[in-house]
């Protein structure tokens, strides 16, 4: 909830980066991948001065592609969220 309303984002980020490590698609408040969604929705300026979180960012992102492309048979809302990660994934890897 703080990521999404920018609320000690320096301080929060690090901490949701490594429960995205250790789960990509952990739940935040809401549903399965919600926490790493908030991530995405941060403003650009964020990710500029902290390129290196970004890059974990990216990484965990593959990730959870990873694991939502195993799933045999995706519920609507897997398939929503397989959407939004791959786009992302696809908008950022250089």
């Amino acid at each position: 909830m703080l990521i999404g309303q920018d609320v000690g984002t320096k301080y929060v980020v690090p901490l949701a980066l490594k429960f995205l490590e250790a789960e990509p698609l952990v739940e935040g408040d809401y549903y399965a991948g919600d926490l790493l969604l908030a991530l995405f929705r941060l403003q650009t300026a964020y990710w500029s001065g902290n390129q290196e979180e970004f890059k974990q960012l990216l990484t965990v992102a593959k990730l959870a592609s990873e694991q939502l492309s195993a799933i045999e048979e995706p519920f609507g809302s897997d398939v929503k969220l397989g959407k939004e990660v791959n786009a992302f994934i696809k908008q950022h890897d250089a």
